[in-house]
């Protein structure tokens, strides 16, 4: 679970006025981030805008590489240098098509100043809600006027690229719609649709929450070929406002939220449902891997936010904790083994962080000689038996002495083992949450304490010359570093 984090305002140093995203508890237009294999697609405030909370310029952003560049604005130039005023055009939603050659933001348009002296022609603060399309250079491709959306609740509308790039724009305002490549639209009959909807591109089928005969709330699939709805047969407590539907790809397998305190996941086999529950408090942010191999969502454990990430094969679930008391927005990857979300760092600046092969699992290579090892999962039974086979002796540090162990030390902690041979071994377990650090010297998973304390350097052991280095690339998982905490 290697972490990544890209501190946009270096790459925007040439366009940029002030030094970052600066992050606001206030801020809940920032969503989920879009994510494509190394691509990732968001919705962040824009550091030369940021005057208050209340004056917030949200823009669309496309990370490929190390490269970060602005999709769309969150003002409009052309109006500005029309009426001589800055125009906000605060991004509120964010979708892509499944190559990430298209994207379409949901934004405002609003001014925030006055029309020129003289100038009797009024401008209404609020002008409306659009829908506008971009290339991946952010040229746009079309745009279309939401009329009935209402500004205050744009940021309740999504969308969704259909395989056959038209769009579909739901909201609790508008409907649902179809768009094509015009930006003309037709109506979607869901009906009476509470909530979010969830849509699965394989399939055609649009997912969402309604009452059956019986005036139960259930999860039902509209198909837009056959333009036929038919019921999943999983009910949603009448407790429920919004159900935050997310589907797979395949249409297989969906996450929702089904009572207050509870997130289900249901699979599909021989066109049925059957769904499976799991107690989960104060819960967001619901994602799910494009094959549906793995679902995760946010949640709150007394005080901590954590990451609760679920195998829908093996049926077996893990707990990531995040050392962060602001809101994050994870978003997983098609394979499942990385997260992405926004959260501000120690200063206050929002940063895209990614957290990689966040599975239970990894392959280290193991030389001959003294080692320096760590994961931050514990170990199941197998891996223990394989590491005590391939291995002579383990040593962990306890206090300010190293301690002869007779097994894994567990999550996060490292310790040092020696091999006879150079060889490669498979460790899995389970994620767990790693004890908290302690002053003075600390051997590590760093995977396990992010974001890790500012100022902090990070030392690895290299066995090819029994000598410490700064640690200046990310760890790979499986190895550990020294950390010196004041």
């Amino acid at each position: 679970m290697a972490i990544l984090f890209l501190t946009l305002h270096c790459l925007f140093a040439d366009e940029l006025v002030s030094p970052g995203f600066y992050f606001h508890h206030g801020v809940s237009q920032v969503e989920p981030i879009l994510f494509n294999s190394s691509e990732s697609a968001f919705l962040a405030p824009m550091p030369e805008r940021m005057d208050s909370v209340e004056h917030q310029f949200i823009a669309a952003y496309l990370v490929a590489g190390e490269t970060c560049r602005e999709l769309f604005s969150g003002y409009s130039r052309e109006i500005a240098e029309t009426m001589g005023t800055y125009s906000r055009t605060p991004c509120r939603s964010i979708a892509a098509n499944h190559s990430f050659t298209s994207f379409a933001i949901i934004h405002e348009v609003m001014l925030t100043g006055t029309t020129p002296p003289g100038d009797d022609v009024t401008i209404p603060y609020n002008m409306g809600v659009f829908v506008t399309v971009v290339n991946r250079d952010g040229e746009k491709l079309w745009q279309a006027r939401l009329k009935e959306a209402e500004a205050t609740k744009a940021s309740q509308l999504k969308a969704f690229f259909t395989n056959d790039s038209r769009l579909i724009v739901h909201g609790p305002t508008i409907g649902t719609r179809l768009y094509n490549q015009g930006g003309n639209f037709t109506e979607i009959p869901l009906g009476e649709c509470r909530g979010q909807v969830a849509f699965s591109s394989a399939t055609n089928e649009l997912f969402f929450l309604g009452l059956d005969s019986d005036a139960v709330y259930t999860l039902f699939a509209y198909n837009l070929h056959s333009g036929e709805t038919t019921s999943t047969g999983l009910t949603v407590l009448p407790t429920v406002a919004d159900a935050m539907p997310v589907v797979s790809n395949d249409g297989k397998t969906l996450l929702y939220i089904s009572s207050p305190n509870d997130v289900s996941l249901a699979r599909k086999m021989d066109d049925k449902w059957t769904s499976l529950i799991h107690r989960a408090p104060s819960v967001s942010a619901l994602c799910i891997s494009e094959n549906g191999g793995f679902a995760s969502w946010q949640a709150s454990e007394g005080n901590e936010t954590c990451f609760c990430l679920y195998d829908t094969t093996s049926n077996e679930s893990a707990t990531i904790y995040v050392a962060m008391d602001s809101a994050i927005l994870p978003t997983l990857s098609t394979d499942g083994f990385s997260i992405l979300y926004l959260a501000p760092d120690a200063n206050g600046t929002l940063q895209l962080w990614q957290c990689k092969e966040i599975g239970n699992s990894c392959c280290i290579s193991l030389k001959h000689g003294w080692n320096m090892l760590a994961t931050p999962f514990t170990l199941d039974d197998d891996s223990k038996k394989l590491l005590h086979e391939s291995i002579e002796s383990l040593f962990s540090w306890q206090g300010n002495v190293f301690v002869a162990l007779s097994e894994w030390p567990g999550a996060g902690k490292g310790c040092y083992v020696n091999s006879s041979v150079d060889t490669q071994i498979r460790l899995s377990g389970h994620l767990a949450k790693a004890t908290s650090l302690q002053p003075g010297w600390n051997l590590i998973s760093p995977q396990s304490y992010q974001p890790l304390p500012q100022s902090t350097l990070l030392f690895s052991f290299q066995e090819s010359t029994a000598s410490y280095v700064i640690q200046r690339n990310t760890t790979p998982v499986g190895k550990a570093n020294w950390l010196f905490l004041p």
